[in-house]
């Protein structure tokens, strides 16, 4: 018999910890042979005076060991039949390793050594420096990520932490001991790491972690580098630019054919009351392919091939975004609609069939972003990184079946406010 859906979506794990402390968090299933292990550091690119430090120093770190080179570590991977990813976000470095379990012990190792003792090869980090810069040089001629970076400014004002954009200059300024030194600062300190582990999790995996990361060498005379302070970077006020609304959008030149729409504002943090029925209200304007932006601004105007609402959630505060891109003659017709369907949901409750729709909808989306081992694993480190309890799914999924028309109404009116709107146009 099937399981209820709310039984689907309830997150199930244990946790322990390593000799040095290191909290481990455990969500099993014996039903597939491939063991995943997410190690977990807290400090990001925020966490750093340059941006590129963080996601520089994580992504050397398979670039060599004093046992082995980059083409050894390289080899080993592919032996076994394992993946490595090596990944930040704004305030986490994140080294995830999947592998099948009879692999598991020999691949868990290289990654602890890959972990404790780097050597950042000067020759690997010229080419791992000029590979990123090249992917940012093609990435910042793009419409949309101009768009986005100007309406992050203007959000949070040009002095803000989380405005800080990377600049070409960033690259030429990355030194070796610069990376050393975020190396210590992330992942030399066990308070500082965590580990997620999911899949085929027997006790003979739990006994590798523990004999490969539950004694983490440290050299007591290493100056421990500080990383910045997450929440006063994020308690930092905001000071938003000025204009940029919808009747004066901020318009950057690019000589462009089609332009790049970016539409925002911050709203509440991701542990708020408001935000498992915001999620819906989002859903409801622009979070699928049935939503009102994109029926009134595709389907019925055809100005665009796509537009869409998201949210990017914070600690402090979520970043609510419209994003899309149309020809530029229709950027002042799409701005227009933009915010009669914005004034819409304030003046007028959802309708039954309307909502009843997005909740179909929603719900079969939250099964299967949740359906998985893996997926769970990913929503567990998403938990753990905003402090939020397991109970914050059943949250979101009750928000679906049981928010009201009038409770959405009353939420649009509270922070879908254009006039509280920030407007970017690349053209």
């Amino acid at each position: 018999m099937p399981l209820p859906l709310h039984n689907m979506l309830t997150l199930r794990y244990s946790t322990t910890s390593l000799s040095d402390g290191i909290p481990v968090l455990v969500v099993p299933n014996a039903t597939t042979d491939v063991v995943r292990m997410d190690l977990v550091a807290d400090g990001g690119k925020y966490s750093r005076p340059n941006p590129l430090h963080a996601l520089l120093t994580t992504r050397m770190l398979r670039e060599g060991t004093p046992q082995h080179s980059a083409r050894d570590i390289a080899d080993t991977l592919d032996w076994h039949g394992a993946w490595l990813e090596l990944s930040v976000s704004h305030f986490h470095s994140y080294v995830t390793l999947y592998a099948l379990g009879r692999c598991f012990a020999s691949t868990c190792q290289l990654v602890s050594e890959l972990v404790a003792t780097p050597t950042f090869p000067d020759e690997r980090l010229r080419t791992v420096v000029e590979n990123n810069r090249r992917q940012f040089l093609v990435a910042r001629q793009k419409g949309n990520v101009i768009a986005l970076r100007h309406l992050t400014t203007a959000l949070y004002g040009p002095g803000h932490p989380l405005a800080r954009a990377v600049d070409e200059s960033d690259y030429d300024a990355v030194t070796r001991q610069q990376l050393v030194d975020t190396w210590q600062a992330l992942f030399s300190h066990p308070s500082r790491l965590s580990i997620v582990l999911s899949g085929n999790v027997t006790p003979d995996v739990l006994s590798n972690v523990e004999s490969c990361f539950g004694t983490l060498p440290q050299d007591p005379y290493a100056p421990r580098v500080p990383n910045a302070d997450t929440r006063t970077i994020l308690s930092t006020p905001c000071h938003p630019a000025d204009g940029a609304t919808f009747d004066q959008p901020l318009r950057v030149s690019r000589d462009r054919a089609q332009a790049s729409i970016s539409i925002g504002c911050l709203v509440m943090p991701v542990d708020d009351d408001d935000y498992p029925a915001f999620r819906l209200l989002n859903t409801v304007l622009g979070g699928y392919f049935g939503s009102r932006l994109m029926q009134s601004v595709r389907e019925e105007g055809g100005y665009t091939y796509g537009i869409s609402s998201d949210l990017a959630p914070g600690n402090m505060h979520t970043t609510f975004t419209i994003s899309c891109e149309c020809r530029s003659d229709s950027v002042d017709i799409v701005l227009d609609e933009v915010r009669r369907q914005l004034q819409r949901l304030i003046d007028e409750p959802v309708g039954d069939d309307e909502l009843q729709r997005v909740r179909n909808y929603s719900i079969g989306e939250l099964c299967r972003t949740y359906e998985g081992i893996f997926a769970k694993a990913d929503a567990l480190v998403y938990l753990r990184n905003y402090g939020l309890p397991a109970t914050h799914l059943d949250r979101c999924f009750d928000a679906v079946r049981t928010t009201t028309p009038q409770q959405l109404q009353s939420l649009a009116a509270r922070y879908l406010r254009p006039d509280a709107m920030k407007v970017v146009v690349v053209e």
